[in-house]
């Protein structure tokens, strides 16, 4: 059952806060400044644990001149989203928000979406102040009145109530821009053999008042997605970079926020799209389930492995005629896949380096079966194809046609040699001519090894 305006609500945790300054200490007393570095401070709603791990992770540095207890955490913190950066639910952003916003006393007073009076700039704001709704009721920005505030038109900068209106006689203005940033904080080790790799600290949240920088990280995050295929479960890291930039007072440097990341680390994450668990795996298992995905595996050399489904009317029709036959073990699809790409690379090399005595392939003469003549050949050896168990004789038939054919790894024809340890009977190397080969055995059965016409002296001219 689900509960309307409750089902379909999606929060962020928020464990810890992550600051892009901090209160110095100064003679007249305490005023805000901006760092060039992320800070974080012991407050009320910071999970302890998660704070001392984080310090110990990004080796926190106490910064001398704060006037509270503030640890500096360096220019650069490894984030990763377990979705879009930009996802929205139930009409509100999840991870990343921008909105604006004046606050008074630990309270939310207005809130808004506005960018300016400019058409299509011009947006909503929910007012919980009676004093901003008496301003904003005298300009004719007012709306209706409901439980808990007031609707308004949101100006954004333009706004009587925004934060550069406000002065000595004056101080009701205070609105304005914040852009929340939630995410997954990570341990800052980027070495896949590392045991803290992808160790996930916690949830935090990173804000900002930044045009520059809200643009930045979007920004970022856009590139990242455009590059990498998604912006979920990529490791990537949010960094103060110091540049110039434009002010009422002229051009001053300051560091804003940026999206950087490692390309080649996150198309590691990404190469299977359809495969986002592999972003919480170990490393160890995730390259091993990478060298399978980049090998040249056919579907003929796995697809006994798993259980194909029957609806096929041919194979239905054949499982329901065919009388029961002796279970046989089934292969395991790591152990098969990669004997079959092993045996792929050993064509690919010898092709490398056999390119002096290279001859065309018989195409028209001596060609690979598809799967669709493979699963004609389990067939006519009395199997059902995704039937592991009624393979019995098929398999049989196979591995007898390589060593009495041998096997086409070039142009040239060369004696089977198993690898060690390798399934019988895999469709790796199956030619039209191994299938003739076959097709005879059925059809005398009863014949015995040397009645068995001699195989070289068909079609090796």
């Amino acid at each position: 059952m689900t509960i309307n305006g409750l089902s379909e609500e999606v929060r962020t945790p928020r464990w810890a806060i992550i600051r892009l300054g901090y209160k110095k200490r100064g003679e007249r007393g305490d005023f805000p400044r901006d760092s060039d570095v992320f800070c974080i401070k012991r407050e009320a709603g910071c999970d302890p644990d998660i704070f001392e791990a984080i310090l110990a992770a990004y080796g926190g540095q106490r910064i001398k001149d704060a006037a509270e207890e503030v640890y500096g955490l360096g220019k650069g913190l490894r984030f990763m989203l377990p979705w879009e950066f930009d996802a929205v639910a139930n009409g509100r952003e999840v991870s990343w928000e921008l909105l604006n916003r004046a606050w008074g006393k630990s309270r939310i007073r207005c809130s808004g979406t506005g960018g300016g009076e400019e058409d299509g700039k011009v947006g909503e704001a929910w007012v919980r102040d009676p004093a901003y709704a008496d301003v904003l009721r005298r300009r004719h920005l007012l709306g209706e009145e409901r439980k808990g505030g007031w609707t308004a038109t949101c100006l954004g900068p333009d706004c009587p109530l925004w934060h550069s209106q406000r002065t000595k006689e004056n101080t009701l203005p205070g609105c304005h821009r914040e852009g929340r940033f939630s995410a997954e904080l990570l341990h800052p080790e980027t070495n896949p053999e590392a045991p803290n790799y992808i160790r996930q600290l916690g949830w935090v949240q990173v804000s900002t008042g930044s045009f520059n920088g809200a643009v930045d990280v979007q920004s970022g995050l856009r590139m990242l997605r455009a590059r990498a295929g998604r912006s979920h479960n990529v490791p990537f890291t949010l960094a103060r970079i110091a540049r110039p930039i434009s002010t009422p007072e002229g051009r001053v440097v300051k560091a804003t926020l940026a999206v950087k990341y490692d390309l080649a680390e996150a198309l590691t994450f990404t190469y299977d799209p359809s495969g986002t668990a592999r972003a919480i795996l170990p490393p160890a298992k995730r390259r091993e389930l990478l060298a399978l995905a980049t090998q040249e595996v056919q579907f003929a050399h796995v697809s006994d492995i798993q259980p194909q489904p029957v609806d096929r009317p041919a194979v239905a029709a054949v499982q329901r005629a065919l009388p029961p036959s002796t279970p046989q073990a089934p292969f395991t699809d790591r152990d098969d896949a990669v004997d079959a790409a092993r045996l792929d690379e050993a064509e690919a090399e010898a092709d490398r380096s056999d390119d002096a005595t290279w001859s065309e392939p018989e195409e028209e003469v001596v060609r690979k079966l598809s799967q669709d003549d493979v699963d004609e050949l389990k067939v006519a050896c009395g199997g059902v194809p995704g039937k592991p168990d009624t393979l019995g004789r098929y398999r049989e038939l196979v591995e007898a046609s390589y060593h009495a054919l041998g096997t086409k790894a070039t142009g040239e024809w060369a004696p089977y040699v198993p690898l060690p340890n390798a399934p019988i009977g895999q469709a790796t190397y199956l030619t039209t001519r191994h299938r003739a080969w076959i097709e005879q055995q059925l059809r005398a059965p009863a014949a015995s090894d040397s009645e068995v016409a001699d195989p070289n002296e068909k079609g090796r001219s």
